[in-house]
């Protein structure tokens, strides 16, 4: 389960060269996703479909600096999740819409190496 909603995230990880670029949104129905973490990239929204923020349960959803043609997090935006439970692991400088979190853990702007990975 985890690796394929992953996979529908993987083609927009990467930044883009246009802003004509896909956008994607991944919507998940209420439930616990268990140990799923998700890495969530340019022009990416994903939502929870439950009537409160506990009803969809996920390990950790992580926005960073990985595929940024700078290497920093000022291209780090037109993102967004909201109306979950989740650990959020965040590096980001502008654009980035949080709704609705139920977040255990919220670490945002923590440095990176060369990989984009902190």
């Amino acid at each position: 389960q985890a690796s394929s909603i992953q996979g529908a995230l993987n083609p927009l990880l990467p930044i883009p060269n246009n802003v004509d670029s896909d956008r994607l949104a991944v919507l998940l129905e209420p439930g616990d996703y268990g140990k799923t973490d998700l890495h969530v990239g340019y022009f990416t929204s994903v939502s929870g479909l439950g009537v409160k923020p506990s009803d969809v349960k996920l390990n950790d959803v992580r926005i960073d600096t990985v595929g940024s043609n700078r290497g920093d997090t000022t291209t780090v935006f037109w993102r967004s999740v909201e109306n979950m439970e989740t650990d959020m692991h965040t590096w980001c400088s502008q654009g980035i819409a949080f709704r609705r979190i139920l977040a255990n853990h919220f670490v945002h702007d923590v440095g990176a190496d060369s990989q984009g990975k902190g």
